[in-house]
């Protein structure tokens, strides 16, 4: 999984890679630490692990930066011939690329369906 997500920094680019996850854990932290204060310690564990889950490609993107390696960059990947040149390369680009989406998204999927039962005022399924 290591090599997928220095793959996805590599053709997205390193800064744009960084300042994507970045905006993401800053929309999960605080529901993390709304839902650990709350007491909702269930909701809280699923929203720290959506925000550790996120922090590798992070940490890869920063140590690339920091030890100046090559990227292709989002703008240079918007060329036809830079994609038609990295399809061609990376055959499972697109594949890797969705695996990784749903590996993040699949949690954060769940912290949506456990606001909208917040917001629903259910009770829980067990007695506390």
């Amino acid at each position: 999984m290591i090599n997928k997500i220095k793959l996805h920094n590599y053709i997205y680019g390193f800064i744009f890679s960084l300042i994507e996850f970045i905006v993401f854990e800053l929309v999960v932290c605080p529901f993390t630490i709304y839902y650990f204060i709350s007491g909702r310690f269930i909701y809280g564990f699923i929203a720290l692990g959506i925000f550790l889950n996120a922090l590798p490609i992070i940490i890869l993107a920063i140590r690339s930066l920091v030890k100046k390696e090559k990227d292709i960059g989002i703008l240079s990947y918007l060329k036809k011939d830079t994609r038609n040149k990295i399809h061609i390369q990376y055959r499972n680009l697109q594949r890797d690329t969705n695996l990784l989406a749903l590996l993040l998204l699949f949690p954060f999927l769940l912290s949506i369906l456990c606001l909208i039962d917040i917001l629903k005022h259910r009770k829980p399924l067990y007695n506390a």
